[in-house]
């Protein structure tokens, strides 16, 4: 029930070495599971975390015809429209132990630069059937590359690597390809190491203003934060946001809203026709940064982790501004920055500034990240749920749901090898789900498959937005809620195993994966029934006749993509793909069997019992959770409601400071004031270091 809150603050402590042979185990155990290569097995996991780390938007496996397997010039691509780029990705994984680990060198790096830089140029003067005649995914890049090239101002090339970059790399200008700016990015091992280790879920900013150091206004102080009020020049502003693009707003979980809104249409008129006024007109950006460096007029010069909580769309319009050539000489942003020194506390108060600052667009509840309630409490049932033990197996794995990256790893910082090993047995890596995982799962049974099909971070963003209000449904988000998650990623991962096996299967296993669990999900909708989660769920696998019943939908969704005239991961983002598929599939028919499915009625008739239990589970949890409660924490929290408490609940209160327990039917009022002090900021302090999961 109670968590300590140094669990949290825990980071694994490895050296490089110990850390390269974790990996490559992990590496080993993913292949042997997926029936695939460890090479394969690197380039899924490096081109999720470089997503995650937000140095990608999204990306796209290239995969090519049996004749170019033997070489793979470039092995996953994507083109940001925006930012007028392209972004080729290149493996360069090696089977290699750590006794013959040695340093990634200008060597090694040199002929697979000039290889990725072949097949675009020859790309760019053959047709893309001479490349792939069986339209496979270089089939495809190679028609987008052609289509896009005349726009594309930079073309970047990441290398990914399982050894460790030399020191003595060269990080030289590499000069332009066919008019077009060329850039190097490497995400060698030990700089995802280091991500993981930093405790965040980005990887570290710093920015150098000293050619342009920002006058800044202390407007308040206090021990947590420290807040400025800064005067951005525009061009500065759109500099920083055209180097790190998403990675400054990581906070800030809306895209770039373009020009749809009139607000952005203000400021795009703003910055063309009266570029003079736009520090009166704007109400500017709130931003927060762990770290900040003065010079002696008190100006910054430096700003480490610069993170845009609110202003995404003015920073984004600023840049676009700049991109189409306006004057952005005279123009000023004014900029509220506060100073978080602690990382332990950014989880908890940056939300807040987010909530509660002045934006164009205010950011919902539901915009909130990984410390959100719902995250909180499907974390808190994996680890307090033990599954049924699998057929064949002595023992039962848990399923370790990780809401923030790097979790699995924290968890295990103070273990011994020998605990080390202990808990990778009961929670293994192949049974741990992450948050954008689970978006995608959930969002695919909810036949939301476009959603899915445009990345885990846009996909996610809109999971976050239909997660109910927990204050209102949180009952609805029970063990058995987290069973159902368990099932259908159990029925998900299965299915993804299988569809690259298929003799039909031809490349874009996400987007025919998502389509065909949508369509499923469709069919079972017409029909009124629900899957069995109960069957799934007790036997820790999903029924043969259901994969087989999923890859024959598959066979009809991968028909159904290659047909389209164009790109089909393109079309597969488009809501008109769905509809689409509703009006030319005809409807499976499904019958409540008692194995793979079973009636509406039924089903709902086991979650309102599972609700019930977990309402009552959460009045006990909050009773526990306002026992706990610091009796000083109490006064600010009675100062704070103020006039609308009264006499009854200052007693009831005063009975909890002297450490006495109150009457069941006391407990909910008074944990709705402590949800309404929590929500406006207040920061809840407990008794004895003890820390609950939360006040539900």
């Amino acid at each position: 029930m109670l968590l300590s809150r140094h669990n949290n603050l825990r980071r694994l402590k490895m050296d490089f070495s110990e850390y390269f042979e974790y990996f490559m185990e992990e590496l080993r155990s993913n292949a042997i599971e997926n029936e695939s290569s460890k090479a394969d097995e690197f380039l899924n996991s490096s081109m999720d975390r470089i997503v995650d780390y937000g140095d990608l938007e999204d990306y796209d496996i290239l995969d090519y015809n049996e004749d170019e397997r033997t070489s793979k010039p470039i092995n996953a691509y994507h083109f940001n429209p925006i930012f007028r780029q392209l972004t080729v990705v290149v493996n360069l994984f090696q089977d290699i132990s750590a006794g013959d680990l040695s340093n990634l060198t200008n060597s090694d790096l040199k002929p697979a630069f000039n290889r990725a830089q072949k097949f675009i140029l020859s790309s760019l003067k053959r047709s893309p059937s001479d490349v792939d005649p069986y339209k496979k995914g270089a089939y495809f890049f190679i028609q987008q590359l052609k289509e896009s090239w005349p726009t594309t101002k930079e073309l970047k090339i990441i290398f990914i690597t399982n050894k460790p970059l030399s020191k003595r790399y060269d990080h030289k200008d590499q000069g332009k390809i066919d008019g077009v700016n060329v850039s190097v990015g490497i995400w060698d091992l030990r700089r995802f190491q280091e991500v993981e280790n930093s405790g965040t879920e980005r990887e570290e900013i710093e920015i150098d203003l000293s050619n342009t150091p920002l006058p800044a206004l202390v407007a308040s102080k206090s021990d947590q934060i420290t807040s400025y009020l800064v005067v951005m020049p525009a061009q500065e502003l759109a500099d920083i946001y055209e180097k790190y693009k998403s990675r400054v707003l990581e906070q800030n979980v809306r895209s770039f809203l373009q020009n749809r809104s009139n607000v952005n249409k203000g400021i795009r008129v703003t910055l063309k026709e009266a570029p003079e006024r736009f520090f009166a007109y704007n109400n500017g950006i709130t931003a927060t940064a762990q770290s900040a460096e003065f010079d002696n007029n008190g100006s910054i010069i430096k700003l480490k982790n610069l993170q845009i909580v609110n202003g995404g769309q003015t920073t984004a319009q600023i840049f676009n501004g700049k991109k189409l050539g306006d004057d952005l000489s005279n123009v000023s942003v004014q900029m509220k920055l506060n100073l978080i020194e602690d990382t332990n506390l950014i989880d908890e108060i940056v939300p807040n500034i987010a909530k509660f600052a002045n934006s164009q667009n205010p950011v919902s509840q539901a915009d909130l990240f990984s410390n959100s309630p719902f995250h909180i409490r499907i974390e808190k049932f994996s680890r307090e749920t033990i599954p049924p033990v699998m057929i064949g197996k002595a023992f039962s794995e848990r399923w370790f749901y990780e809401r923030s990256r790097g979790q699995y790893l924290n968890e295990q910082s103070e273990l011994t090898a020998a605990g080390r090993k202990e808990f990778q047995r009961l929670n293994p890596k192949n049974k741990m789900i992450t948050k954008t995982d689970l978006a995608i799962i959930l969002n695919s049974w909810e036949q939301k498959p476009y959603e899915v099909s445009k990345g885990a971070q846009a996909n996610f963003k809109t999971f976050a937005k239909s997660i109910g209000d927990m204050d209102k449904f949180g009952d609805q988000y029970n063990k058995r809620y987290f069973s159902d998650c368990v099932a259908k990623t159990i029925v998900f991962r299965e299915f993804r195993k299988e569809v690259p096996r298929q003799e039909w299967y031809s490349g874009f296993p996400a987007n025919i994966v998502t389509y065909s669990i949508a369509w499923l999900a469709h069919c079972m909708q017409v029909s009124e029934v629900k899957l069995n989660i109960d069957r799934i769920w007790k036997y820790q696998n999903s029924d043969p006749a259901l994969i087989q019943m999923l890859l024959s939908i598959g066979e009809d969704v991968n028909s159904h993509l290659l047909s389209y005239a164009g790109n089909p991961t393109t079309y597969a983002k488009n809501i008109q793909c769905w509809k689409d598929i509703l009006e030319q599939f005809e409807i499976l028919t499904h019958t409540d069997d008692g194995n793979i499915f079973i009636s509406e009625e039924q089903a709902s008739a086991i979650e309102n019992e599972a609700e019930e239990e977990q309402g009552a589970l959460d009045e006990i949890n909050n009773e526990i959770v306002l026992f706990s409660i610091h009796p000083d924490c109490w006064n600010e929290i009675k100062n704070f409601i103020g006039n609308k408490m009264s006499p009854s609940k200052y007693a009831d209160i005063e009975k909890l400071r002297q450490g006495q327990m109150i009457s069941d039917f006391k407990v909910k009022p008074l944990a709705k004031f402590v949800r309404e002090y929590q929500k406006a900021g207040g920061r809840i302090f407990h008794r004895d270091d003890l820390f609950p999961y939360t006040v539900t």
